[in-house]
């Protein structure tokens, strides 16, 4: 498309040299681009591909009768303060909620697109990890003071519903947490 409406442009001989491309210009730079005209957030709520997401690899390895969780990385995380967010992702997998199925990552600090790659392991046969349900949140670890730790998305898997034994690397969509 692009190619076709500069053709346009340039193929009007007869619009007296330069005349043509200075009517076309300004569709190039529409108004409502100007940022300073907007309101902050509704830059993200007017893209609809702007959810926030985590990237995971979860398996099974034979080898090790161990169950294995890579938290790969965030993106689009909302941002929590005026610096971004330090998020961190932490998980538990139920039905169990003893320390022994609970994870969590290290914080990256005012970063709304962070990296993590950290991979956990749990002692689970195949057919114990199939049983299990991964409730995974994303959180901003705040200020040192506050104990209070904000959330910026969750997700909820059922383990029976990945291929466990090839191992699965996808990214997932966050959801707010609904009140």
């Amino acid at each position: 498309i692009l190619d076709t409406q500069l053709a346009v442009c340039r193929g009007t001989p007869g619009a007296g040299g330069d005349g043509g491309v200075e009517q076309f210009m300004p569709r190039w730079v529409p108004s409502h681009l100007d940022l300073k005209h907007r309101s902050g957030f509704s830059i993200v709520a007017d893209n609809a591909n702007s959810a926030a997401q985590v990237k995971l690899t979860i398996g099974h390895s034979a080898e090790e009768n161990r169950l294995f969780i890579i938290v790969h990385s965030c993106r689009a995380l909302a941002a929590c303060s005026k610096d971004g967010a330090d998020p961190y992702v932490s998980f538990v997998l139920l039905p169990d909620k003893k320390a022994t199925t609970k994870r969590r990552t290290a914080t990256k600090k005012r970063d709304l697109n962070p990296e993590f790659n950290e991979r956990f392991d749990f002692d689970f046969g195949l057919e114990e990890s199939m049983q299990r349900r991964l409730d995974l949140s994303v959180k901003h670890s705040g200020s040192f003071m506050s104990r209070e730790k904000e959330l910026i998305g969750k997700l909820q898997l059922d383990l029976d519903q990945i291929d466990l034994k090839a191992g699965v690397t996808q990214w997932y969509d966050l959801v707010a947490e609904s009140t």
